[in-house]
C-alpha cells in the first residue's frame, strides 16, 4: 500500500517545480524589419523618381510663357471662340493648322482669330526658313496670316494684311503706336491683347511698319 503515498509525492513535486517558458527567437523578426526599412530608404532615395501624383500638363496646352503673357489665352472659351475653331477648320487644311490647340482659339475681333500651334505649318516653314515651335498666329479672315515665336512677339512683330495692320501684345499694354515707312504715326487701343489699324494705301501700296511703341494706361512706354 505504498504506491499511493509515492504517487502523491510525485504529483506535489511536479506542481511545485518552476515552469519554463518557451523562448521565441526574436532575431529573425528584427532582421526582417531592418531589411524592410533599408529597402524603403533605397526606394525613396532613387534619383529621377516622379511622385505618382505629380501634375502633368494637359495635352494641347500652350507653354507657360504664353499663358503668363497673354490674358486672352487664360480666359474660358466663348461661343464666338468655338465658332472661330469651326472657321479655321473650314478655311484651312489640316496641314496649315497641325495639332491645333482648339481650347485656346480666340475670336479677338471682326474676322480676326488668334490661335496657338505646337509647331509651324509648312507654308510658314518656308517663309521663316525653318521649323519653329510654340507659335501664336493671327488669322485675318479670309486671307491674311501671321505666326510668331515668343521672341518675335516680344520684339513687336505684326501682320500686314492689305491695309489692315494687326498685332499681339502682352498684358499691361493698352495702346500701340506704329511708325510707318511714309513717316506717319498711327495709334490704336488694345483689346484682348490685340490691336488693329486700318491705314491708307497711296497708289495701292500699303506703307510698311518701321517702328512700334507699346504704352501702359498711364502713358508710360511698355516696350518693345
Amino acid at each position: 500500500m505504498t504506491v499511493i503515498p509515492q504517487l502523491r509525492a510525485e504529483v506535489v513535486a511536479a506542481v511545485a517545480a518552476p515552469r519554463r517558458r518557451a523562448r521565441v527567437p526574436l532575431t529573425p523578426v528584427f532582421a526582417l524589419a531592418a531589411v524592410a526599412v533599408t529597402v524603403a530608404i533605397v526606394v525613396l532615395a532613387l534619383p529621377n523618381q516622379q511622385a505618382p501624383d505629380a501634375p502633368v500638363p494637359p495635352a494641347g496646352t500652350p507653354p507657360a510663357s504664353q499663358l503668363i503673357r497673354y490674358g486672352v489665352l487664360r480666359r474660358a472659351p466663348t461661343l464666338a471662340d468655338r465658332a472661330a475653331v469651326r472657321t479655321l477648320h473650314a478655311q484651312m487644311s489640316p496641314a496649315d493648322i497641325p495639332d491645333l490647340r482648339e481650347d485656346y482659339v480666340r475670336a479677338v475681333g471682326p474676322d480676326l482669330i488668334l490661335y496657338s500651334l505646337p509647331t509651324d505649318s509648312p507654308p510658314m516653314n518656308l517663309v521663316y526658313g525653318g521649323l519653329r515651335t510654340d507659335v501664336l498666329c493671327l488669322y485675318t479672315v479670309p486671307q491674311g496670316l501671321g505666326c510668331w515665336t515668343d521672341d518675335q512677339l516680344a520684339a513687336g512683330a505684326s501682320l500686314e494684311a492689305g491695309t489692315r495692320l494687326v498685332g499681339l501684345v502682352p498684358d499691361g499694354v493698352t495702346s500701340v503706336t506704329l511708325r510707318l515707312s511714309d513717316g506717319t504715326d498711327h495709334s490704336a487701343t488694345v483689346q484682348d491683347n490685340v490691336y488693329e489699324l486700318e491705314v491708307s494705301a497711296p497708289n495701292g501700296v500699303t506703307p510698311g511698319v518701321r517702328g512700334v511703341t507699346w504704352r501702359k494706361a498711364n502713358g508710360d512706354v511698355a516696350g518693345p
